[in-house]
């Protein structure tokens, strides 16, 4: 209300102002605390990109492994072939095709893949 020029509130006119401000201003601060945390905390649910070393290890293991990483089966045409023991060193930045080559350099292995499926032979 104006009086001589002057503006007056009630008390509860003060009240219902301060809790409006408040109302505004929390809402904000959180939005941009929350927004800092996204941007700072890493994924829970990101990849392990880091090479793995397979040491004496069984070509059955290694294909297990890289198989649940692409996505992909794996069938063997001789289950002897499982049992081949490597060394290899699995980058896994690299694509399903490009570590197939790499194994494919290993004299007693054969892989290819065809409808998402890798068949070695």
């Amino acid at each position: 209300a104006v009086q001589n020029g002057w503006l007056n509130f009630s008390t509860s006119d003060k009240v219902v102002d301060n809790k409006v401000m408040t109302e505004q201003i929390v809402p904000t601060n959180t939005l941009a605390n929350d927004s800092l945390k996204a941007m700072t905390v890493e994924p829970t649910d990101s990849l392990d990109m880091k090479p793995v070393v397979f040491d004496n290890a069984e070509l059955g293991t290694i294909l297990m492994q890289m198989a649940d990483f692409y996505h992909v089966k794996v069938e063997y045409m001789n289950a002897n072939t499982q049992h081949v023991r490597l060394f290899f060193n699995w980058n896994k930045t690299k694509t399903l095709e490009q570590n197939m080559e790499l194994l494919n350099a290993f004299d007693r292995i054969q892989i290819e893949y065809a409808d998402g499926t890798l068949i070695v032979k």
